[in-house]
């Protein structure tokens, strides 16, 4: 990359910042970021975005909430999409870049699950990118997480709650499946797999021929046509999860706790040439491409507080991107997490 696309600027140290509690049974990871010819890899640099828009979750507001950011390239600072005190989560832009799909508490009580504890239902929410009313996707109060976009707008999967399912042993909480439902609204929505422990993180291919996810029963990499037919395990396990292919369809990249901690890795479509992209003893995982392939954006722990990192396709080069630390005031400004980079 040359020095053109990534501009950078130093940081003194700072504090450590608390990191964000979980939230049900969400799964935060770390985000990495490109660097280019000139070596970059301090973590005490910044970067600002080479490209594209790139939102995450949030909750430097300081407000009691999680809301959805966006940061566009060029620009200094994200802004707000989502406002309101409630709990906003893994947002993705459309494939046309004007509308935002995002999961949220807004409407829902907390529900008392088998096991005796409290989980807040998660209905999928539409509303423009610019501004507006967010509205409800087949609001039923059942838990959904993680929508995203099939290629041609038409479509979103999602995670979604198996009304058939056990509950997990370890919260009592629902067991979630893949899901795939219209866009416009229109319909029923439609389960996709069928695995006993569970199914997560679904990720269209770029030809939305395909459906990669993470099967709970083994900590497998699966991938499947959009109909839930012809499944092919990818990786082996265990601990393999948030896949996402590559804007040319050629790799998949992913995280993993296969050597301990939990890092991010990259694959051929195929699952073969699986290759570690980063090694580090904190945490990192949810990765998203870049629009073009050449970067990788990544959640992160190995700073300051949990930020968004940006880094190249081969793992080069890793700098904050959101670089939620504390400001000049000394103030915790948030920790932020599930990115999602589009156009």
């Amino acid at each position: 990359m040359t020095q053109d696309r990534l501009r950078v600027r130093r940081l003194r140290r700072i504090p450590r910042a608390a990191t964000l509690a979980t939230v049900g049974a969400l799964v935060m990871t770390t985000v990495a970021l490109g660097q280019d010819d000139t070596g970059i890899s301090d973590a005490d640099t910044t970067a600002s975005l080479p490209m594209g828009r790139l939102l995450w979750t949030s909750d430097r507001a300081r407000d009691g909430s999680l809301s959805v950011w966006m940061l566009e390239s060029g620009a200094e600072e994200p802004r707000r999409l989502t406002t309101g005190e409630v709990n906003d989560f893994t947002a993705e832009l459309s494939p046309d870049g004007a509308t935002l799909v995002f999961a949220s508490d807004r409407d829902n009580p907390s529900a008392l699950t088998a096991s005796g504890s409290y989980l807040r239902a998660y209905d999928l929410y539409l509303t423009g990118v610019d501004g507006g009313e967010p509205q409800r996707l087949h609001g039923d109060r059942t838990f959904k997480m993680r929508p995203t976009w099939s290629p041609d707008g038409s479509r979103i999967a999602f995670d979604g709650e198996d009304p058939d399912g056990e509950p997990v042993p370890e919260t009592g909480g629902p067991t979630p499946q893949i899901w795939v439902v219209q866009s416009d609204g229109s319909g029923s929505p439609a389960m996709l797999t069928e695995e006993r422990g569970g199914a997560l993180d679904p990720a269209w291919s770029p030809d939305g021929s395909r459906i990669a996810y993470r099967s709970l029963d083994d900590g497998r990499i699966i991938s499947m046509a959009v109909d839930g037919s012809d499944t092919t395990a990818l990786t082996d396990g265990p601990g393999d999860a948030e896949p996402e292919w590559s804007p040319d369809g050629t790799r998949i990249v992913f995280s993993s706790e296969r050597d301990g901690d939990r890092d991010i890795y990259v694959m051929a479509a195929d699952g073969s040439d699986v290759t570690r992209l980063t090694d580090s003893p904190d945490f990192d995982g949810q990765p998203t491409w870049s629009p073009d392939g050449t970067m990788v954006a990544v959640v992160t722990d190995r700073g300051p507080s949990r930020d968004v990192y940006l880094m190249n396709a081969d793992g080069s080069g890793q700098v904050d991107v959101s670089s939620n630390g504390p400001g000049d005031d000394g103030e915790h400004r948030g920790s932020d997490f599930s990115p999602s980079w589009s156009e």
